[in-house]
């Protein structure tokens, strides 16, 4: 019916506008601050997971609570769900490297920012970033889910947010 086209059409523009104001949120976050632990460094090679594996858990023991540390987790492993890796094997034949798919990285960004949530419930670039995960993954329903969770936590702290260095941000 006309009623039912008319409202899909709107729902389709608000969740690009959604997507919209998300993903620029999502690009104020910056990638990998200086923060990390005096002495450890990032690896240099982006796509040596294992470094990268080896480096976050490095800064783990070192450091758990560290707000940042959770921040660089979650846009490593969200930042590599975006980007495809194709092997070639022969003519023609191409698959996905095991384990390197959206499918599994973004749960892992999701579980690392909800870690960081769950240390430091006040800082908003978390919630952002966690609700522009669900957007680039077209999980409408958990945006929903991460966006009302950012307006609860609003209610609770009084529109209170934490920044980056730590100072109090007033709504």
């Amino acid at each position: 019916t006309v009623g039912e086209m008319t409202a899909a059409i709107v729902i389709r523009r608000a969740m690009c506008r959604i997507r919209f104001v998300l993903g620029m949120a999502a690009l104020g976050i910056p990638a990998f601050a200086a923060a990390q632990p005096e002495g450890l460094r990032p690896p240099t090679d982006d796509c040596d997971t294992m470094a990268w594996n080896g480096y976050f858990s490095a800064w783990e023991a070192s450091a758990p609570a560290d707000a940042q540390l959770w921040i660089d987790r979650f846009n490593y492993d969200f930042n590599r769900s975006r980007r495809a890796e194709i092997v070639l094997r022969g003519a023609g034949d191409t698959f996905r490297v095991a384990g390197e798919s959206s499918e599994r990285l973004i749960p892992r960004a999701i579980a690392d920012i909800d870690r960081g949530i769950a240390l430091h419930p006040d800082r908003l670039d978390m919630y952002l970033g966690r609700a522009a995960a669900f957007a680039y993954a077209e999980r409408y329903g958990r945006m929903t889910d991460a966006l009302c969770a950012l307006v609860a936590r609003a209610e609770a702290n009084g529109g209170r947010w934490l920044a980056p260095d730590g100072r109090t941000v007033e709504y």
